[in-house]
């Protein structure tokens, strides 16, 4: 089974179109998408993970029609995009409870108390010296 295949996807903006593409990636592999700006890259990811919505084709996920497997597949699917869209009033701790609302795997061991305080203990076991010259 494959982790996920398009073929014939398509997709038009205004000034931009995204014509028959056609890929596929085996499970177990990794899939970097690199090219100049305007080549497809974002709009590609976009329409694998359901965020715009495609002109034709298919897109399949570990074996199964986009639609049927996205919601499950989103926990099992790595996602850099080139900009985080984390509200910058929130904290790392806010971000974790709020991304644990969102993945069903998201390990709760993040968000411990337990887990904090030892990251402190760790970090203040440095000493930290300033040199002067």
């Amino acid at each position: 089974m494959n982790a996920l295949e398009l073929k014939g996807l398509t997709k038009s903006f205004s000034g931009f179109q995204l014509q028959t593409l056609n890929l596929t990636l085996p499970s177990g592999c990794i899939l970097g998408l690199i090219g100049e700006n305007g080549a497809g890259k974002s709009t590609t990811i976009k329409l694998i993970l359901d965020m715009i919505h495609k002109d034709s084709g298919t897109i399949t996920l570990l074996g199964q029609d986009q639609s049927q497997a996205l919601p499950l597949a989103k926990d099992e699917i790595g996602v850099v995009m080139d900009d985080v869209s984390l509200p910058d009033c929130m904290n790392a701790m806010q971000c974790a409870r709020f991304l644990s609302r969102i993945y069903r795997h998201w390990d709760a061991y993040w968000l411990s108390v337990s887990f904090l305080e030892k990251e402190i203990s760790f970090i203040n076991s440095f000493t930290w010296h300033a040199e002067t010259k």
